[in-house]
Parts: C-alpha cells; structure tokens; sequence
C-alpha cells in the first residue's frame, strides 16, 4: 500500500498480522487485534508486582524502624525520614535517564535483570538495617541501579502493536496494584516473628532484627522473578529485516539511539507535560488517601483503626487491577485515547470532593446510624463511591504509557524518551506530595474552608490538568514513516 493513502502506524506494529488484517478488511473502522503475547507479558508483570511489593512492605513498619534507628527520638525520625526521601529521590533524578540511555545500548533484558538484583539486594538491607547507613544505602541501591518501569514499558511498546497495546499496557499496570494492596500486608503481618510465631522463629536473631522476615519474604519473589527475566525473557532490542522474497531474515542490531536534544520534539514535551501534571494530581490523591482515613473526625478524616485503612487499601487496589485487566482496552477503543485520558484525570474532581463529604457525613449522622464499624452508612456509601472514581483515575496510565511510547522517534530511542519523560514525573511526584501534606496541614491548622481547602485547591489543579490534556491528538500520535519501514 502506499504510505500516501495509508494512515501511518505507530513504529512497534507487527510486521506480519496487523497488516494482513488491514488489508483483508478493507476500509473496515476496526481491524482485529493481534493476540496479545501473554507469555513475555506475564513475566513483565511479575515483575511490576514484584517491584510494587518491595515499595508498599516498608510502609508499615517504616516509622518503627526509623524510632529504632533514632533511640525512640520521634523528631529525629521525621528527620530521617526526610533525609531518606531526599536520598531516594535525587538518586532516582540523577540515574534514570543513564539506565533510560543504557536500555538503547546494550537492550531491555540487562536493565530489567539489573534492576531485580537492586530490588533484592535493597529489601534484603532494609531487614538489615541495625544503623542509619545501611538504610540509606538500601535505598540509594534501590533507585541507583533500578530503572525497570521505564525499560518494562519499552519492551511492552516493542513487543505490541496499536490494535492490543491498550490492553498490555492496561494489564501492566495490574500487577503494581496487586502490588500495592499485598505489600503492606506482608510487610505488617511479618514483623517481629518471634512474637508472633514464637515456635516457627525462636532466636536472637529475630529479636535483634525484626523486620528481616518480611524483607527476605519480598527478596524472594523478586529473586525469582530475575530468574525468569535471565531464562525466559526475550531482548526486543532488535532490528527485523526481511528479503525481498518476503521470508524473514536474520536479528539485526539497533542503530545507536540519536541525542537528547533531537528528542526533544512537540510531541515529546507534550506528552510530558501531560504525564507531570497527571502525576502530581494523581500522588495529592495518593497522599492524602490514607492520612483521610487515619484522621479524626474533628481534624476531617474517619479516625479509622490501621488495620482497617490496610484492608480498606488492599480491596480497594485489588478491585482496581481487576477492573482493568477487564475494561480498560474497551474504555479506550470507546472513547477515544485522549477523551478516555481525559476522563481518567477529570475523575480526580469528585474523588477529592468526596472526602469532605464522607467526613460531613461523620458529623452529621444519618438515619440508618452507624454500622458495625462505626461509620455512618452513607460514608460507606461515599467510599465505595469514590473507589470506582479510583478506578477511572488508574485508566490513565495506560492511556499516557501509549502516548509515551508513541512520541517516539523510533525503537533505538524508547528507552531515552522514557528517561525524558520520568524524570520531571519524579520530581513532579516529590512536589506533588510535599504541596499536598503543606496544603493539608494549613487547611486543619488554619481552619481554611472549614479545613478542606486542600481539596478545593487540588480540584482546580485538574481542571487545569483536563485543558493541557485537551492538546493530545485525539488518536495518539502518528509517525510519518511508511507502514512496516521501520519495523
């Protein structure tokens, strides 16, 4: 077909069936969709769950480990604290885009395995953690040598086309909040073994260091998905010609990625534009979920118990991975990339403004009284509510993982674009959540709108968010090669 009636694909379609399919149909608005590679997929996914599972266990026993470390001083460990995530965030600045660069070297594989012995090595140090400086190394290992999210998104970009890379991405994003939800639990549940299982761990050891079962726990399964990654995940940096004849030829490697500074396209920096401030509405959200719910009533929140907020979050991120294991792809296909992206940022509005609700809702009990919980049921109503405006939000990853994987030049340069766009997403993530818990603390303190000033604010922030998403084209981008030339 010739490139000039041709409507130009994204460069990581399929060289064989997607085109077929085309062609068999005709002008038809819809073709079929290759079969997803759910082999190579579901180690990618592991992996993502792996990777959540060793951010979320730390959570909860991360400010009893830093007392520890601090001889029980709360203020130095809100110092610490601080210090940790100045670490963690810097590191993470300073390497992403020398992994990102690297990935467009020497291939996706090595990164992603290089990343999973990080991961292991920093859970396993945080068990170990009897001193500050083994902590702080931990994290700095962990961020330092870990850039798998951005690499695993190239090797979904690369193994996928534009008619099933929707539902990869979408089934991606899966594993992370399974992640999410399982994380604390193990983190919370195996600590201090030998009081909790005093026959199973009896010892010193245990004693001395209570938190290691739950870090040898996580290092275990991220062990074992770096394995999978060495002996089963195949290198999609590569290059496939074919001869005129039509038969596949041999694996070519990639050309060198180009510069920086050619990547730098309008279509680069608004699509990052667009990631950033999705981000930092998205981490307000992710803030200020479970300090809501741990609150007092007085203060604004629930005053709910840890042990509920944990299960609370674990349904809720579990319910959230199977709705989008099961209608992101059609949510997209139906609305359109960027309306389906715009939906996904515009829900952020009610699920802020439910949370003064939910707190009125407290403070002015409804007929049907309080359940066994102590909640009105209204406010569980609310909850549930604002869970499924939860699940529209998490739809915009992979609505912005397409738009990133499209704005790029070619595949010698994915990982690089990946790098440009985390970046400024990590940096926008730390001052999303540090303006969310100063914006917070001033509304309670100050008594602005009643204490719910926060949510005022960070609902106009979206509004904002929906206007600069209104400058995506309305079907991702386009690439001006000719179909199957750079593929």
């Amino acid at each position: 077909m010739a490139a000039s009636t041709t409507r130009s694909r994204s460069w990581g379609d399929s060289e064989e069936q997607p085109l077929l399919q085309q062609v068999e149909h005709g002008n038809s608005a819809e073709a079929l969709a290759t079969p997803l590679p759910l082999g190579q997929l579901s180690i990618l996914m592991y992996m993502r769950f792996s990777e959540s599972m060793g951010v979320f266990f730390i959570l909860p026993f991360l400010n009893e480990l830093l007392l520890q470390l601090a001889s029980g001083d709360q203020a130095r460990a809100a110092y610490l604290l601080s210090f940790l995530e100045v670490v963690t965030y810097s590191t993470s600045i300073l390497m992403i885009m020398v992994w990102s660069r690297l990935s467009d070297r020497i291939g996706r594989k090595p990164v992603i395995a290089t990343g999973a012995a990080a991961l292991a090595a920093s859970a396993l140090l945080v068990g170990l953690s009897s001193e500050v400086w083994i902590l702080v190394i931990s994290r700095a290992i962990y961020l330092g040598l870990n850039n798998t999210e951005a690499a695993i998104r190239c090797v979904v970009g690369e193994i996928t086309d534009d008619t099933n890379s929707a539902a990869a991405f979408a089934m991606l994003h899966i594993p992370s909040t399974i992640g999410s939800a399982l994380g604390p639990l193990v983190g919370g549940y195996l600590v201090h073994p030998h009081l909790r299982f005093p026959n199973t761990f009896p010892g010193d050891i245990w004693e001395k260091l209570p938190f290691l079962l739950p870090s040898v726990t996580v290092t275990a399964i991220t062990v074992l998905g770096l394995l999978m990654v060495c002996f089963w995940l195949r290198e999609t940096l590569t290059l496939k010609t074919s001869s005129i004849e039509g038969s596949a030829g041999d694996m070519e490697p990639k050309p060198d990625p180009v510069e920086i500074r050619s990547l730098m396209t309008p279509r680069v920096i608004l699509t990052t534009l667009n990631y950033i401030a999705f981000s930092v509405v998205y981490v307000g959200g992710f803030i200020l979920h479970p300090l809501f719910l741990s609150m007092s009533v007085s203060d604004g929140g629930l005053g709910l118990t840890s042990a509920r907020i944990g299960l609370i979050q674990s349904i809720r991120g579990i319910t959230s991975s199977v709705a989008q294991s099961l209608l992101v792809g059609s949510f997209i296909r139906r609305f359109g990339l960027r309306t389906a992206f715009m939906i996904a940022i515009a829900a952020h509005i009610p699920t802020f403004l439910l949370f003064p609700l939910m707190n009125i809702s407290e403070k002015q009990p409804d007929i049907a009284g309080p359940t066994n919980s102590g909640l009105e049921t209204i406010t569980w109503i609310l909850l549930v509510i604002q869970s499924c405006f939860t699940t529209l939000i998490d739809c915009g990853f992979a609505c912005i993982y397409i738009y990133i994987t499209q704005s790029s030049p070619s595949k010698a340069s994915l990982g690089s674009i990946n790098g440009i766009t985390q970046v400024p997403v990590t940096a926008s993530r730390l001052a999303g959540s540090t303006f969310t818990s100063f914006m917070l603390g001033v509304s309670i303190s100050r008594g602005w709108m009643g204490g719910y000033a926060v949510y005022a604010v960070l609902s106009l922030m979206t509004c904002a968010c929906v206007v600069i998403a209104r400058k995506l084209p309305r079907d991702g981008w386009e690439t001006d090669r000719v179909v199957g030339e750079d593929i």
